[in-house]
């Protein structure tokens, strides 16, 4: 072989090594979000507020299976049932969201967050970074203004 195409040979394969190695220490991206899931309003939100942050809600998809409960005669156990369904659904699938956040809130991309196990939400007051990043999560239903935040009346 001639020591040209020797040396464009061992240039092609280090050029692929390195690129390899660049690809592997990056590690994994986030998935990008669906904007679908993101009320418009929150990104408008944030881009008038001096810090790059917004108030918003994210819904959780999962949701409690409430049938047995409204079978019960009994109020206190039913509430008891209700309760621990809601509160048990909310925990399960609210711990990496969390976890999440807790890592946002120290680099201090999170003012804020709370939690609810009555809707399994949360509550966030973050900036675009995060937004995006729970909006990939496929645990999350939506993310929308905290302002639509509406009680539904049930009935018995």
């Amino acid at each position: 072989m001639r020591p040209a195409r020797l040396l464009v040979l061992l240039a092609a394969v280090l050029l692929l090594w390195g690129a390899a190695a660049v690809l592997v220490t990056a590690g994994p991206r986030a998935p990008e979000p669906s904007c679908s899931i993101v009320d418009p309003v929150i990104i408008k939100h944030m881009a008038l507020s001096a810090d790059g942050q917004a108030r918003f809600i994210v819904r959780l998809r999962p949701q409690a299976d409430l049938s047995a409960a409204f079978l019960m005669s009994d109020r206190v156990q039913r509430g008891q049932v209700v309760y621990e369904s809601l509160s048990s659904v909310a925990r399960h699938t609210q711990t990496p969201l969390l976890a999440y956040l807790a890592q946002q809130q120290a680099t201090g991309h999170v003012t804020a967050y709370r939690s609810f196990w009555i809707f399994n939400g949360i509550a966030v007051t973050g900036d675009r970074e995060t937004l995006d990043y729970l909006a990939s999560f496929p645990e999350v239903e939506s993310i929308g203004d905290e302002h639509g935040l509406t009680v539904e009346q049930i009935t018995a």
